[in-house]
């Protein structure tokens, strides 16, 4: 029998926002317009490392890491226009319609993984790190406002 030890490392950076640009018009003294046009963004990266480690005798490998990254980018589009009606000096009445937020989100994945083990009494390394990119199809989705 042996001991096992395993560590798990978890890194999270990212942010999102939406950049307005307004117009409003007036139309005589009773009618109030307005328009924006939203531009939304996102940018998220994580990164997880998994490492085991054992001494046990009878194990071949005695060391394991694994790495796993994903990059997700994103951009959309989505509008609101409004109204306001001035029945009279005490009462308007107003409008609004929030269109959906397209879409467009892109996501990458790297990994890796490495191990150890012991061979004739002598420690072996052996690092699987293809360098290749895992580049997903964009995803395309519409979110509804509340």
């Amino acid at each position: 029998m042996g001991t096992f030890d395993q560590e798990y490392s978890y890194a999270a950076t990212g942010y999102n926002g939406k950049v307005a640009f307004n117009i409003g018009a007036q139309y005589g003294e009773k009618a109030y317009f307005g328009l924006n046009l939203n531009s939304h963004f996102l940018n998220y990266e994580r990164s997880t490392f998994l490492y085991e480690r054992n001494n046990n005798a009878t194990s071949i490998v005695n060391q394991v890491g694994f790495e796993n990254n994903i990059s997700t980018i994103g951009s959309g589009f989505s509008f609101q226009l409004g109204s306001i009606f001035k029945l009279s000096d005490a009462l308007r009445v107003g409008l609004t319609y929030d269109s959906p937020t397209w879409m467009t989100i892109q996501e990458e994945t790297t990994q890796y993984i490495e191990t150890v083990r012991t061979e004739a009494g002598e420690n072996i390394r052996q690092i699987v790190n293809p360098q290749v990119v895992n580049v997903f199809p964009n995803t395309h989705y519409n979110h509804q406002e509340k």
